[in-house]
């Protein structure tokens, strides 16, 4: 699937990305161990500079009341822009001699000047006042960018979306019979397993059928330059939601766009565990992370040979490696750091970076750069020669060529590149099927035309080639990703262009 941001207004940043106070939905509890322990020194001379002042307090802030709240390189609406603020989101200004520069109109009234750099307009989609009613309500619900989840996610079966809470006229128009649909939840919530829901409905198979014993909370008319304009949800598209409550016997999702929508009408997504681990202490290079479908433990048998057992290593374990390799039916097998047990190559990631130092990488800094193999579907981090991290991925999905290349079609480009732009979340569009919206995907890094390293909620397919040709990450190696990159994301932005002479991590993707 080609994939593009959705408002054409990102089109640069983003162009068809990988051909491709109320609670939250669910509470965050994801920085324990030692995973989240690793900070890099991320500061560039420049921004040290930028900071020196940080004892002093910001002048006030701006605050967000539209999807796009652009931050322009001079205070003029056809300058080129360096990145924005989303829905509810606020920015520290910053001081400078010119002040307060007046706008062009009621959508643009004043340009005021944004910490590190930059300006932003105030009047229709911004404003200075914490105050405002609307930028309250849409604080209290903007995306949780300290997570490896912002929002929480679902699948569309069709779902309508609603500006407003429907009546059940409203809903008729949309859904149909609504006291059959009804009536059918309930009889399948009584369903003992799947085959009986099915009997009653397939469509309500994995829905989660229940309510959710929440109120309603303060909503209000979304304005176009909140809410997307779709009518519908189509059949395979995804959603993002950060509240759900009930109304008048149906319980309802509410969108990150301030849409409302059917929780009937969707499949919710699980979270994914998975993730990475930081290369230190006694974790070295070979590793091994294994497949979704578990790995089979290969002992010495009573003949002298190996052979699999029935103990098994559970989905996405990592498993650290001995010294030893030996071929089994055509296939590899690795010793594991247990004595005597191996592991087969169809059942694992094996992680086994051979690439040099990219002469792309900077002599001074951190000197970031990954490493990325599509086919064995991992990526390995690393500050100089020293590896920081490494990883299972899920790459373009396209088939391979007699010659071992990739078809074009789906797959992930072979090369050395650099991050262009970084956004902790953007919607993605189909190029082929333009109804096709992948939502708020978390933490993507553009590298080269519109192919971005990006978390995918959507599988858990690690190690596995699943993508529409970006490198799919977990979310929670995506968050690890994104704040160790290069370049940095100045304090309060949700999304930047690469600044000229900042320094940004090198992308080397092979086979």
């Amino acid at each position: 699937m080609a994939s593009s941001v959705l408002a054409t207004a990102v089109v640069s940043l983003l162009a068809s990305g990988c051909r491709p106070v109320r609670k939250r939905a669910k509470q965050d509890d994801w920085r324990g161990g030692s995973l989240f322990d690793y900070e890099p020194k991320r500061r560039t001379q420049e921004q040290a500079a930028d900071e020196s002042d940080e004892d002093e307090p910001p002048p006030g802030y701006v605050h967000a009341k539209a999807r796009f709240v652009w931050i322009r390189k001079k205070p003029d609406p056809d300058a080129d822009w360096l990145g924005y603020i989303t829905l509810g989101q606020s920015l520290a200004l910053r001081r400078d001699r010119r002040g307060m520069v007046e706008g062009s109109g009621s959508t643009c009234r004043n340009w005021v000047p944004v910490a590190p750099k930059g300006w932003v307009c105030i009047g229709r989609d911004a404003t200075l006042d914490e105050e405002d009613p609307t930028f309250k309500l849409l604080h209290e619900r903007t995306a949780n960018v300290e997570s490896p989840w912002p929002f929480d996610y679902a699948r569309s079966l069709g779902a309508p979306r609603y500006r407003l809470l429907p009546t059940l006229r409203d809903q008729k128009a949309k859904e149909g019979d609504i006291p059959a649909l009804l009536a059918r939840i309930e009889k399948a919530r009584a369903a003992k397993n799947d085959v009986e829901i099915e009997a009653i409905d397939k469509r309500l198979i994995g829905v989660e059928l229940g309510m959710t014993g929440e109120a309603p909370p303060t909503l209000f008319e979304p304005a176009p330059t909140i809410m997307e304009t779709d009518e519908d949800v189509a059949l395979g598209s995804t959603i993002a939601y950060n509240d759900e409550f009930d109304f008048e016997g149906r319980a309802w999702l509410l969108g990150w766009d301030q849409s409302i929508i059917p929780q009937a009408r969707v499949k919710k997504y699980p979270r994914s565990a998975f993730h990475g681990v930081e290369i230190e202490g006694d974790v070295e290079l070979p590793l091994a992370f294994v497949k979704r479908q578990g790995a089979y433990e290969y002992r010495i048998g009573p003949n002298g040979k190996l052979a699999p057992t029935t103990d098994m290593i559970e989905p996405h374990a990592m498993v650290e490696l001995g010294d030893d390799i030996v071929e089994l039916d055509g296939r590899k097998l690795f010793e594991t750091e247990k004595e005597g047990v191996y592991v087969s190559e169809r059942d694992v990631v094996y992680v086994n970076p051979t690439s040099a130092v990219p002469s792309d990488v900077s002599s001074e800094g951190r000197r970031t750069w990954v490493e990325v193999s599509t086919v064995g579907g991992w990526l390995v981090a690393f500050e100089g020669a020293r590896p920081v991290y490494a990883t299972a991925i899920s790459a373009g999905r396209a088939a391979l060529e007699e010659d071992g290349t990739m078809v074009p079609s789906s797959s992930t480009p072979i090369g050395t590149y650099t991050i262009k732009s970084k956004l902790k979340t953007t919607t993605m569009r189909s190029d082929r099927r333009p109804d096709n919206v992948h939502a708020e995907v978390m933490y993507t890094q553009v590298f080269h035309e519109d192919y971005a390293l990006h978390g995918a909620y959507w599988h858990a397919d690690w190690g596995d080639r699943r993508s529409a040709g970006c490198v799919n990450l977990s979310p929670t190696d995506s968050k690890w990703l994104f704040d160790w990159s290069e370049p940095n994301m100045p304090e309060g932005w949700h999304a930047k262009k690469l600044f000229g002479g900042e320094p940004t991590t090198v992308v080397v993707i092979h086979l």
